[in-house]
């Protein structure tokens, strides 16, 4: 699906955070972990293709992968 050079010069979540940057969307990556926080900040070298862009794109099932906000209630 991805070629291969994509995931050559960056991580999976370099890859799917320059995809949301791409497609003009705003981004805040976050980790505890200094070394994946500086890794998901350092996208400059990973740019995807208009086939790859497209790809990601597909995967799109209307359905939400995680909380949904709009319903979230603190613990």
């Amino acid at each position: 699906m991805i070629e291969h050079r994509a995931l050559l010069t960056g991580s999976p979540a370099q890859v799917i955070l320059r995809w949301h940057i791409q497609s003009g969307h705003s981004v805040i990556p976050r980790s505890t972990n200094p070394d994946h926080l500086a890794n998901n900040l350092d996208l400059m070298d990973v740019e995807l293709s208009e086939r790859e862009m497209a790809a990601i794109a597909a995967l799109e099932t209307g359905e939400r992968c995680g909380p949904d906000p709009i319903a979230f209630e603190a613990a």
